[in-house]
């Protein structure tokens, strides 16, 4: 009996190292799907996915080991879409996959390093081509009715986890920790520029002079007959637009320059509630450190551009994640105090009198 038992554990082949999964989910039911139900589940259609995989390829590739094969590049993605989309939890991910929840992290690490490295800054780019300033410029004058305008400016919060340093800057008005996405949008619904990792505790001016952005139109880098355009929560500068001020009496004229700048602002209601609602990773509270949710967050808009840029439908369904009662409410924005320069309120009485 003895020498049974011990031929017996010979012959067991042990595996300490991960429990048995099962990876049916990806390898037999995603290639079933038609094309709205791949979009609705991966937030991107199978043109965008593919592109994902070949420009990401060589810094997600992983060769095999003696211990077990690597993931394939395709379901690496495929993983990092799904907890993007879905903002499910990583266990609930892990065994969809059949692969180990810690796997799910690195894979989600690596796919938004991966995207902010290769990515982002091909992406997310300012207009800087006569060509592109003339279409934007053409679209907000022919579609909104304001003209020389370049872009939209405005601002969104993500809710972090209490941060170990400087915990009172991240928490906002609405009574949570955040950081700030300070986006730049065209006439397309996609962003041209982002500031991404202010603490939350910021107003949207603060955030604004922290910026590139402000160093950029500073330097008076764009030609003088172009602006931004924002809300009042905005400094006004010749090169950045706002509406007059609330406290004091509009005239009619005042009112109509308002009225033709607030019809403008929707290319960037429509961008940000499209991020938001297509990425709902953004919509909760993340249990990942700040570096890695400033990552998130730019991957996020990475893929916003491609999904507009490529066509991919967005369900109105979706819609319902951003208005939910549940998720975070966004920061109000306070009216900007500071100064506003002498050239921001020339140019904006001219484009007054221009727009009555």
């Amino acid at each position: 009996m003895r020498l049974l038992q011990q031929r017996r554990r010979r012959n067991v082949v042990k595996s300490c190292w991960a429990y048995p999964t099962s990876a049916r989910f990806w390898e037999e039911i995603v290639p079933t799907y038609n094309d709205i139900n791949f979009l609705k589940h991966f937030g991107t259609g199978r043109e965008t996915f593919q592109c994902l995989v070949d420009e990401l390829y060589l810094d997600l590739v992983r060769e095999d080991t003696i211990m077990r094969p690597a993931i394939p590049v395709d379901k690496r993605i495929a993983v990092a879409l799904t907890l993007l989309r879905t903002s499910s939890d990583f266990l609930s991910v892990a065994k969809l996959f059949g692969i180990g929840e810690s796997t799910v992290h690195l894979i989600l690490k690596e796919f938004s390093s991966a995207v902010c490295k290769t990515l982002y800054g091909k992406i997310v780019t300012f207009p800087s081509t006569v060509m592109e300033r003339e279409e934007i410029v053409s679209a907000f004058n022919n579609r909104w009715h304001f003209p020389g305008c370049l872009g939209v400016l405005g601002t969104s919060h993500i809710p972090i986890l209490s941060p170990s340093q400087s915990e009172n800057n991240y928490f906002n008005k609405e009574g949570y920790h955040s950081i700030v996405v300070l986006g730049l949008v065209d006439h397309h619904h996609t962003f041209r520029y982002a500031d991404v990792g202010q603490p939350g505790g910021s107003s949207d001016a603060e955030t604004f002079f922290k910026s590139e952005l402000y160093r950029y139109l500073s330097a008076k880098l764009i030609p003088e007959e172009f602006h931004l355009i924002a809300g009042s929560s905005f400094p006004l500068l010749h090169s950045l637009m706002t509406p007059f001020p609330f406290n004091k009496s509009k005239d009619s004229m005042q009112k109509r320059f308002d009225y033709h700048l607030h019809k403008a602002f929707t290319p960037l209601k429509v961008a940000f509630a499209h991020l938001r609602g297509r990425w709902k990773i953004l919509l909760k509270r993340c249990d990942l450190q700040l570096d890695n949710m400033i990552d998130i967050a730019k991957t996020c808009l990475v893929l916003h551009n491609l999904c507009e840029s490529n066509g991919d439908n967005y369900f109105d369904c979706w819609d319902q994640n951003v208005n939910d009662e549940s998720t975070f409410s966004q920061s109000m924005h306070k009216e900007n105090l500071t100064t506003a320069s002498q050239g921001g309120v020339t140019k904006r009485n001219e484009l007054a009198i221009f727009l009555y």
